[in-house]
């Protein structure tokens, strides 16, 4: 995510209304931009949009990214405690024979 730059005015409202860091970068990553009088955007997440990123969060659960030092996902997986470590191991072995 890209990180807002925030006036002392922002700063200040967010810790009055008790408003996280997370949340405003999460709004400006996926709300939606509507352009107001003076140059301005207010950005705003709608239900319909929330309840979809609420479905996709739920669904994160115990699923799992498999990615190399250079960021390349290899593959994905539900995460079971022994499942994930063997799985794991065993993709760490392959990479390692394996030559491009």
């Amino acid at each position: 995510m890209s990180r807002l730059k925030l006036t002392q005015h922002a700063q200040i409202r967010m810790q009055q209304r008790a408003v996280t860091t997370m949340q405003v970068e999460l709004i400006h990553q996926f709300g939606e931009q509507h352009y107001q009088k003076g140059g301005t955007y207010v950005t705003f997440i709608s239900d319909r949009k929330l309840a979809a990123l609420r479905a996709a969060v739920d669904s994160l659960y115990k699923q799992t990214l498999v990615l190399n030092e250079s960021d390349v996902l290899i593959t994905v997986m539900h995460q079971e405690p022994n499942r994930a470590k063997r799985m794991t191991t065993c993709l760490i072995n392959l990479l390692n024979k394996w030559q491009p």
